[in-house]
């Protein structure tokens, strides 16, 4: 109830395919054939240690509190709702931000290129930093309510510590390297946007070189204000783009690292009985 969707058929997957390009994936272990379901995933990423802690959590007796201080299942699923529209709403802030960047005119220094680049990836740092610290204190709140309100709760909340510590290691391990492919990404955008920059001044200057043989101008004639061939200013035209990219392989991130407190929040809702819905996450 609380694993994982998995995480090949994830909309991660499809845009770190995509903004990589050229490049390997950021680890080989996101790259798992396609066909493997969850339990195969999971028992390559168990090791046998791990096993015994999980197994002494299946196997606890743990004693449930008094159902007169237990909450509603609504307001578990309103404390998640609000974790995930507060992440959802830094991440877009983030997001416009780095849409606003200032315009530049290439060719633009190497040394300024991969300062922007550390900029776009020290945003993406502190946005996973924020959603993990959230998530995780998220999770520990949730697993306290389960315990209050049965055994059979207070034994999942149990299972689901234990995952988080084993699965933890293997979610860093994925998501680790997301910043610096981003920042990779960025800055082969801006090579690119350089190197059109730099094409179309050199062939402006042809074409203004091949006006002035045509006409016959003389070398002491007044020059005209704007020469043609002068490097033109980029207003950095892909950004809007790019900052969308960011956006949406963030909330695929939130949509993986959330969704062990939708299976918290449902494992409540169904205990308490109560009709109320899952938290949803867009994408």
């Amino acid at each position: 109830m609380t694993g994982r969707t998995g995480v090949t058929g994830s909309a991660l997957l499809r845009l770190l395919h995509r903004l990589a390009g050229s490049e390997a994936g950021p680890h080989d272990a996101i790259s798992h054939p396609p066909r493997q379901d969850f339990a195969q995933q999971m028992s390559q990423w168990l090791r046998w240690t791990d096993a015994i802690p999980l197994s002494a959590a299946l196997d606890a007796q743990p004693q449930a509190s008094a159902p007169a201080q237990v909450e509603s299942a609504e307001l578990d699923a309103a404390q998640a709702r609000r974790v995930h529209e507060s992440l959802v709403a830094a991440i877009a802030e983030d997001v416009r931000a780095m849409a606003a960047m200032p315009a530049v005119t290439p060719p633009q220094d190497p040394k300024d290129r991969a300062a922007d680049a550390a900029v776009c990836r020290q945003r993406y740092l502190s946005r996973q930093l924020a959603m993990s610290q959230s998530i995780e204190r998220l999770r520990e709140r949730l697993r306290a309510r389960m315990a209050q309100v049965s055994p059979e709760l207070a034994r999942l909340a149990a299972v689901d510590t234990v995952m988080e510590q084993v699965l933890g290691h293997q979610e860093q391990r994925l998501l680790a390297p997301l910043p610096g492919m981003l920042g990779r990404y960025f800055e082969r955008l801006q090579r690119a946007d350089d190197a059109a920059a730099l094409k179309a001044a050199a062939e402006a200057a042809e074409a203004a070189e091949a006006a002035e043989a045509a006409e016959g101008e003389a070398p002491g004639d007044e020059a005209p204000a704007a020469r043609p061939g002068a490097a033109p200013v980029r207003g950095r035209r892909w950004l809007p783009a790019f900052s969308q990219d960011m956006q949406a392989l963030l909330m695929a991130e939130l949509e993986i690292r959330f969704h062990p407190v939708q299976g918290l929040v449902e494992a409540l809702r169904q205990g308490h009985g109560a009709a109320v819905p899952p938290t949803t996450t867009r994408t």
